[in-house]
Parts: structure tokens; C-alpha cells; sequence
């Protein structure tokens, strides 16, 4: 029984190095008939999802129901282009736990197809915070931290875009400019805390008149 004992012994040794990964491994297989398969599953990844361990394995698709809805194109598109290319499933959408609690996920696994069949071997993470460092970057550098507009960096840019996308379709656009009259006479003498209180509710007109 030796071999027994050697490979008892090297399952051992790999659950104890999977427990303090900060990632869930998995192994998830398409069979030939087009049904989905859990093949495998380390502890960390149903603390990451929320979902019942038995429960993913007894039902593949259960993990499906917790993407966000506008997230889930995007989600089962880079699944099916994995399976029409074999190329790696890489993909970052959101979800909702069942105790409601919104994550940001990541999936990345290497697929591997034989006998018409597909396996994927790879991770899941939780990568919420460093999307959320990500959105403060991105809303220190592209927004007024007063009226949280987009800034000038963020409009010269959005401005090129617009430019590029009437050249292509052959289109006009137009650009409108607002003023506001004695707002220096404002700041000058009733304070700069009353120009920015109506910096604030300029910006939030303006907001409430377009869309997002």
C-alpha cells in the first residue's frame, strides 16, 4: 500500500496549501453532450461565491444566478468564446451573494479539450478591493471633487471620441456651452463657500437633465 500512502499523503499536503491561497481553485468540465460538470472545488471557493459546496457540484449552473444582470452577457460570451477557441476563460463581473453582499470577481482558467469534451483548471478571486481602488483612482483623476462632474482631462477625452465616432458614421455633433453669469461677483462677496454651494446645485441640474 505503499503508493496509497504516498498519494494520501500528497492530498494532504495540497489541501493544506490550498486553504491559505486568498484564491479558490476549481476544475469545471463541458462534457460532450453539452452538460456542465464541477470536477472540483478547494475550500476557499464557495466562501468566495457563498454558495453550499455540494450545492455547485450537484448544480454547475447555480453559480450563473448570482451574476449581475448587466454583467452576464459579457460573462457567458467569454465562456463561449473559451469553448469555440480553447483559449484561456478570463473574465472580471460582479455578483450578488445570496446574504446580498456585492463582490467583484475574477475567473481565469486554462481549457483543455479531448474526445469532445472541454476542461477548465483555474481560479476564482474576489477581487473587490482592488476595484474599488481602482474606481477611487480613476474618480480622483477624471472628477471634480467638488461637484464630482467629469473633469477637463475626462471631457478632452470624451470630446476626441465623439469627434472620431461622427467622422466614421459620416454624422454632426454639437457642443454646448453654459455660463454663469456674476459668479465671480458671487465668490467676491457673499464667499467662495456660496459659489461652491452653487457650483453643487448646477451640477446636480445638469445631471438630473441627461443621461448617465
Amino acid at each position: 500500500i505503499t503508493e496509497t500512502k504516498r498519494r494520501l499523503a500528497l492530498e494532504e499536503q495540497f489541501q493544506k496549501l490550498t486553504q491559505r491561497l486568498p484564491v479558490g481553485l476549481f476544475q469545471f468540465a463541458k462534457r460532450a453532450d453539452g452538460a456542465f460538470d464541477v470536477l472540483y472545488l478547494s475550500e476557499a471557493a464557495p466562501k468566495i461565491s457563498g454558495l453550499p459546496w455540494r450545492e455547485q457540484f450537484e448544480n454547475p449552473s447555480v453559480f450563473n444566478e448570482l451574476v449581475f444582470e448587466e454583467d452576464r452577457p459579457a460573462y457567458l460570451e467569454s465562456l463561449a468564446r473559451s469553448i469555440s477557441t480553447l483559449e484561456p476563460w478570463d473574465c472580471e463581473f460582479r455578483i450578488r451573494t445570496r446574504d446580498g453582499v456585492d463582490k467583484w470577481i475574477r475567473i481565469n482558467a486554462a481549457a483543455e479539450g479531448a474526445n469532445g469534451e472541454i476542461t477548465w483548471s483555474g481560479y476564482i478571486a474576489d477581487i473587490s478591493s482592488r476595484k474599488r481602488q481602482e474606481m477611487e483612482i480613476e474618480e480622483l483623476a477624471f472628477y471634480d471633487p467638488l461637484t464630482r462632474l467629469p473633469n477637463r482631462r475626462l471631457f478632452l477625452n470624451r470630446m476626441g471620441q465623439a469627434i472620431a465616432s461622427c467622422k466614421r458614421r459620416h454624422d454632426f455633433g454639437s457642443l454646448l456651452f453654459i455660463d454663469l453669469d456674476n459668479f465671480k461677483t458671487l465668490n467676491d462677496t457673499l464667499g467662495h463657500d456660496m459659489g461652491d454651494a452653487l457650483l453643487v446645485q448646477v451640477a446636480s441640474r445638469l445631471k438630473a437633465c441627461v443621461r448617465s
